[in-house]
C-alpha cells in the first residue's frame, strides 16, 4: 500500500538531499515527496529540480524554519501516516516495512521512529527522556533491545500518524529551529499517544549537515538553540520559570562575552542575543494580553 507521504524541509542542503531523496524513491510504500525548501542560497532546488523531476517542491520566499516548513506541507497530507526526514537522514533497506509493521501492532502510537547510525555505522542516540527530565539527570544512552515506548524520539525521522498530527496540531510557529521536536512530542504524550522507537528499522543520520557550515551558520544555530529553549520554558512552566531563566543565562553569556577570547566570544554573542531577544519577546506577548484585559 502507498500509504505514506514523504516531507522533507531543505536549507541549503544540496550536499545531501540527493541521498535522502534516493532513499525515499527507492520505498514503494510512499506514494508521494514533498520537498519545502527555504529560499536556500545554493543549487538544492536545482538539484532536486533535475535529478528528481517527480517530486513536489514548494519554493518559499524566505526561510520559515524547520516547524513552518513542515507545516507548509503536512496540510497537503491524504495519507495515513507522513513521513517526516531530514535532508542529511537516509532510510536503510526495510525501514519503511518495519515502521508500518510497527505502527500496526502500535495503533496508539502518534510517532514512530528508526534507530540512527552515524556515517560510521555506530549507534546514534534516537530516543531520550522528556526534556526537563534530561536536563535534571544526564544518564547514558542505553541500546533498546527491541521497540521502546519513549519520551522522546529524534526527529531526524519521524513516521507520524496523521489523524493524531490533527488533533494535536503541527509544529508550533513561534518555534523557528530546535525543540520543535521535543514539543511535539510533549503534546503527543499529553494527548495519550505514545513514541514508539522501532528496533528493527534503520536509518543513517548525518548529524548536523543539514545545512552547508559555515561562520554565519554557527550563529544561527546558536542563537536559535538559546531563543527556543527559553521559548519552551515559558510555554509549559510559565512566565516565572521563563524569567528566572533568563536572569540566569543572561549574567552567564554577558560574562563570557565581556571576555577577550575569540572562540569565547564568539560562543557566546548570539546566545546573549537570544536572551534579549526573548525579553523582548516575552514584553510584547504580556503587553498584548494586559490590553486584552483592558
Amino acid at each position: 500500500m502507498t500509504n505514506i507521504t514523504a516531507i522533507i524541509v531543505t536549507y541549503n542542503s544540496a550536499g545531501v538531499v540527493g541521498e535522502a531523496l534516493a532513499s525515499l524513491k527507492a520505498q514503494p510504500q510512499i506514494a508521494r515527496i514533498i520537498v519545502v525548501d527555504n529560499a536556500s542560497q545554493d543549487k538544492c532546488c536545482a538539484f532536486v529540480s533535475t535529478h528528481f523531476p517527480d517530486v513536489l517542491l514548494v519554493r518559499n520566499e524566505k526561510n520559515l524554519g524547520f516547524g513552518m516548513g513542515n507545516n507548509m506541507a503536512l496540510p497537503q497530507v491524504e495519507t495515513e501516516f507522513a513521513l517526516l526526514v531530514n535532508p542529511d537522514a537516509v532510510l536503510q533497506p526495510g525501514a519503511v516495512e518495519a515502521l508500518l509493521a510497527a505502527a500496526a501492532r502500535y495503533s496508539e502510537a502518534g510517532i514512530l521512529a528508526p534507530r540512527l547510525f552515524y556515517e560510521d555505522g555506530s549507534g546514534q542516540p534516537s530516543h531520550k527522556t522528556s526534556l526537563f527530565q534530561r536536563e535534571q539527570c544526564r544518564a547514558p544512552y542505553i541500546e533498546p533491545e527491541g521497540d521502546l515506548c519513549a519520551e522522546f524520539l529524534s526527529g531526524a525521522l519521524w513516521l507520524v500518524r496523521i489523524d493524531a498530527l490533527h488533533k494535536t496540531g503541527y509544529f508550533d510557529p513561534e518555534i523557528f529551529f530546535y525543540y520543535e521536536d521535543d514539543d511535539l512530542c510533549l503534546r503527543m504524550r499529553k494527548a495519550g499517544y505514545s513514541l514508539v522507537l522501532v528496533n528493527d528499522a534503520h536509518a543513517v543520520h548525518g548529524m548536523g549537515k543539514s545545512s552547508a557550515p559555515s561562520p554565519d551558520s554557527r550563529r544561527f544555530r546558536l542563537y536559535h538553540d538559546i531563543w527556543s529553549r527559553l521559548y519552551i520554558e515559558y510555554k509549559y512552566r510559565g512566565r516565572e520559570a521563563a524569567q528566572r531563566m533568563i536572569v540566569h543565562k543572561y549574567w552567564r553569556y554577558r560574562l563570557w562575552r565581556l571576555t577577550s577570547i575569540p572562540s569565547l566570544v564568539g560562543r557566546y554573542g548570539p546566545r546573549l542575543q537570544a536572551v534579549k531577544d526573548f525579553m523582548a519577546y516575552l514584553e510584547s506577548m504580556h503587553s498584548a494580553i494586559r490590553g486584552d484585559k483592558r
